[in-house]
């Protein structure tokens, strides 16, 4: 009997150091993560660089607009985007993608 009760004692307390080991590497292969990408973050440079007597930017409102543009098809036809909205119609009507 006391074979049999070691086997269940050690039974019992393997689960909780299997969890507690599990933890454990989880634990350190995340803070070795972390040390390669703040190693990484520290080496990048940015690409484009503002100059040093760059004021910031301030937007106050955005617009986008569109005057005078053309669009050529394969055929002859050339469509102008107007203020009128048939020529508008036909623009969408006539554009595909590929």
């Amino acid at each position: 009997g006391d074979l049999v009760m070691v086997n269940g004692l050690l039974f019992q307390l393997s689960i909780p150091l299997n969890f507690l080991g599990t933890v454990y590497r989880e634990v350190r292969q995340s803070l070795l993560d972390m040390e390669t990408l703040f190693g990484l973050l520290s080496e990048h440079t940015p690409a484009i660089k503002s100059a040093p007597q760059a004021l910031p930017l301030i937007v106050s409102h955005g617009a986008i607009e569109f005057q005078n543009v053309s669009f050529e098809y394969t055929s002859p036809v050339t469509l102008s985007y107007g203020e009128e909205e048939p020529s508008r119609r036909l623009l969408l009507n006539r554009l595909s993608l590929v």
